[in-house]
């Protein structure tokens, strides 16, 4: 008999997503699982919520891991929940899905000797209505995709000390994590989704609508790194205690504000130099403020120099996406960092080790 030990990465989601994925697996006809919901640092209200509705299923087990202002990480979310895994196997899933009720059934009969499955899902539409109907039924009808959804036994996945990670934000963790396991001689299958029901509640797309510079730097370090197996620390669990620049802690700290400078090419020198010239251990404040800020007139060629065009702008997505890249980079230097977005600024608040 297969013990399916379920493994869920969530971070402020809609409560009623979540009670609809977590009816779907009350419903299962297969009961010999559990499912570890690990939070990555949900806002106090939410965690407070989905942690009482939880109580309401008595194989549900809540995880909180205070990581507030970090970026997101699937790959740190899923891994400390892996960690404390005591199945034969482990399904790594999403708080979005929703399974037929003979979904456990059917997985309970493959073998996950040398062999791990990932699934496809009917990804279901904006305006379908998951509360009305049979969704199991009219869900089977819209198109298939895949979804990080997969079933690998336990011991090989901490053998290989689970995902990389390195990978924080949006993207590339899976495509690790099914490397590494094929380099320990472990066999991919991909099935489909009307064969293993699982069907995807609709949100607004998520990835970046183009490549920013951070998932490059992922994609890189996903062909260029060889490591079957990671060393080192994984799937911590991140105690509030250990979070020395949360903002309630840090109301003496005096912020700097950085604007962008008349030069755009050089927006974010300033703060770069300033951070490598940072001392240890000291927490540092700084915000980034676009509300109004100067704007470089755009490069032109020496018979130019007389034209009027018009200046382009440092936007709040340039904001993010440098500082998503910046940590990336040096999350190895921090002893701790938060990060919060207002309308026309940034806060990011770190301490170097």
């Amino acid at each position: 008999m297969v013990q399916f030990t379920i493994v869920i990465g969530y971070r402020n989601r809609a409560i009623d997503r979540v009670q609809r994925a977590f009816d779907a697996l009350a419903a299962q006809t297969y009961t010999h699982f559990k499912v570890l919901l690990v939070d990555y640092g949900s806002d106090a209200p939410q965690a407070t919520a989905v942690q009482t509705l939880l109580a309401n299923y008595p194989f549900a087990n809540y995880i909180y891991s205070d990581t507030r202002g970090w970026f997101w990480n699937r790959a740190h979310a899923l891994n400390t929940g892996i960690q404390q895994a005591d199945g034969d196997v482990v399904l790594l899933y999403d708080i979005d899905l929703l399974v037929g009720p003979a979904y456990l059934a059917a997985i309970s009969q493959l073998n996950y000797t040398q062999q791990f499955y990932t699934f496809s899902c009917f990804y279901l539409p904006e305006h379908y209505d998951v509360t009305a109907g049979d969704w199991v039924t009219t869900g089977v009808h819209y198109e298939q995709n895949y979804v990080g959804l997969c079933a690998v036994a336990t011991a090989a996945l901490q053998t290989i000390q689970g995902f990389d990670e390195y990978y924080m934000v949006w993207g590339a963790e899976d495509d690790d994590l099914y490397q590494r396991l094929t380099q320990h001689g472990f066999y991919r299958n991909t099935m489909g989704a009307a064969d293993y029901l699982v069907f995807h509640q609709w949100h607004p797309v998520e990835s970046p609508q183009k490549p920013s510079l951070w998932y490059l730097t992922m994609v890189q370090h996903l062909y260029n790194h060889t490591a079957a197996t990671r060393t080192g620390p994984w799937g911590v669990k991140v105690p509030t205690s250990a979070r020395i620049c949360l903002p309630e802690l840090q109301t003496a700290t005096a912020a700097v504000t950085y604007t962008p400078p008349t030069n755009i090419f050089l927006t974010f020198n300033t703060f770069i130099a300033d951070f490598f010239a940072a001392p240890n251990g000291v927490v540092q404040k700084v915000v980034f403020n676009i509300s109004g800020s100067a704007t470089a007139m755009p490069q032109r060629k020496w018979w130019q120099r007389n034209t009027i065009t018009s200046a382009p702008t440092i936007n709040m997505v340039d904001v993010v996406q440098f500082v998503q890249y910046f940590v990336g980079l040096h999350r190895t230097a921090l002893a701790d960092y938060y990060v919060q977005q207002q309308d026309g600024s940034l806060t990011f608040i770190y301490q170097k080790k």
